[in-house]
């Protein structure tokens, strides 16, 4: 991965304010790739799994970098070294102290699937009224995603960040570093289950905040009543209806708001019929609701029943 910096001069002072330490030679791109780097690049040393970009610091030397971020020096090597105890978390105050000058809506874009379809539709919607910048390629981790993010500049008028996920944890990592102030999920579907194990980790995953060493886990499951949603074991996405009814689910650590009237509970004590999925559930409910003339609400269902629903 690499970007071009649009403002060396700003990026050089946010670094030396978050990290403590200057650069001694102007910095205009960043690289994570030995392969990808151009003269004027810092490269982030990533220590991987399989491969340990330490090793490649030589041949980023040949190719023109100016300074290298890493958590272990070698002393034999001519380039500059910023030594840090994690790279890729480092670059990632770095992005967030960066995302921080700046007021502008920044839209966070999560989900099982769909993700780069939703923000691009957005993309172009909002590029009638604002400065769009926004997530290209795959930059939607804890590496591309600070990237993203350092790419912002003053011309811009509103951001689009596209956030993947492989394991808990993560959206709350790039939440952290991204500090959206709206949120889209697109689904919450079965998709890298080896790194989540259930379905239900994807949901707590996307909905999940830490506070004072608890973990909070929101909204429940709640249905529009002109809508019709998925739940999953009282998580869900948020179901909307017509008649001005409007929900805005804000991300991982910034508030849910929410313009309900009035919320109906609706218990589920006994086991559904064998083969009946969460989905037939709230059709029915929906439907027996707008039967008796209930609009313009939102239904929440609780109880032990929910335990037997499948997930589909």
């Amino acid at each position: 991965m690499r970007i071009d910096l649009p403002d060396p001069a700003g990026f050089a002072q946010v670094f030396r304010n978050t990290i403590g330490i200057p650069f001694d030679n102007e910095v205009t791109g960043i690289t994570t790739d030995s392969r990808e780097v151009q003269s004027g690049d810092l490269y982030v040393a990533i220590t991987g799994e399989r491969v340990d970009g330490h090793t490649f610091l030589k041949e980023v030397i040949d190719r023109g970098s100016n300074c290298a971020l890493v958590n272990t020096v070698s002393k034999e090597l001519t380039i500059t070294q910023i030594k840090v105890d994690n790279p890729v978390k480092a670059i990632g105050k770095v992005a967030t102290a960066w995302r921080d000058q700046f007021h502008i809506p920044i839209i966070g874009i999560t989900g099982s699937n769909g993700k780069t379809s939703t923000k691009e539709l957005a993309k172009h919607v909002l590029s009638a009224q604002y400065n769009v910048h926004a997530t290209e390629g795959n930059y939607n981790t804890s590496i591309g995603l600070p990237l993203t993010l350092l790419q912002l500049s003053q011309v811009h008028t509103a951001s689009i960040l596209e956030m993947g996920a492989n394991q808990l944890g993560d959206i709350a990592e790039l939440c952290d570093i991204a500090k959206p102030t709206h949120g889209v999920i697109t689904n919450i579907a079965p998709a890298h289950l080896e790194g989540f194990g259930s379905i239900e980790n994807i949901a707590k995953t996307i909905w999940s905040k830490t506070h004072d060493g608890k973990i909070y886990l929101y909204p429940d499951s709640v249905v529009g009543t002109d809508s019709h949603t998925t739940m999953i074991n009282a998580l869900s996405v948020l179901g909307w209806g017509v008649g001005g009814i409007e929900a805005e689910a804000a991300m991982l650590g910034q508030p849910i708001s929410m313009l309900i009237p009035e919320v109906i509970g609706f218990e589920m004590k006994n086991k559904m019929p064998e083969g009946t999925t969460a989905t037939d559930l709230v059709i029915t409910v929906v439907k027996m609701l707008r039967d008796k003339g209930v609009v313009g609400k939102f239904v929440e269902f609780y109880g032990d029943g929910l335990n037997n629903l499948s997930l589909a």
